[in-house]
């Protein structure tokens, strides 16, 4: 059996939770102003939907826009995030699969997670080398070890 291939892919701010974002952010103001003109006159209800609705947007946009941006690398045994503050180097996991983008999180402790946002536009070309690595199987961990006791975490 052969192991997946080493792979450098670029990670950032995914494009379609932005317009997913921009979407919804638009269906609830859309709502929010046919349910106002429905009424005669506003009331606490909307007032209250204004305090819970901005800051929830506001805060939904400020995580997409600080989304970390670097690259994952596959060395053939583990992954590593290289990153604009730090360098990491873990278990990657894929949490979300919908062919053109992975949501993966690489954990390299106890309670330390990166999430990450793979696209298949930021490198065609590497985009199927970067799937292989990500569903290739576990390396082997010497008898006696669990897992994270194989991390070798960064200084």
């Amino acid at each position: 059996m052969h192991s997946a291939p080493a792979v450098r892919y670029p990670v950032g701010r995914s494009r379609w939770h932005g317009l997913l974002l921009l979407g919804l952010s638009g269906l609830g103001l859309l709502a929010f102003i046919l349910w106002t003109l429905s009424f005669d006159t506003p009331s606490w209800r909307q007032g209250l939907f204004v305090l819970l609705f901005v800051p929830a947007v506001a805060l939904a946009w400020r995580q997409w826009w600080r989304w970390p941006s670097g690259v994952l690398v596959w060395d053939g045994s583990i992954w590593h995030w290289l990153g604009p503050a730090r360098a990491r180097t873990g278990i990657l996991r894929p949490h979300v699969d919908v062919q053109f983008g992975l949501l993966l999180s690489l954990r390299d402790g106890p309670g330390r997670v990166q999430w990450v946002w793979a696209q298949r536009g930021a490198d065609h070309w590497h985009w199927l080398d970067l799937r292989r690595a990500v569903y290739a199987p576990a390396v082997a961990v010497q008898a006696g070890q669990t897992a994270s006791d194989s991390l070798v975490l960064p200084p």
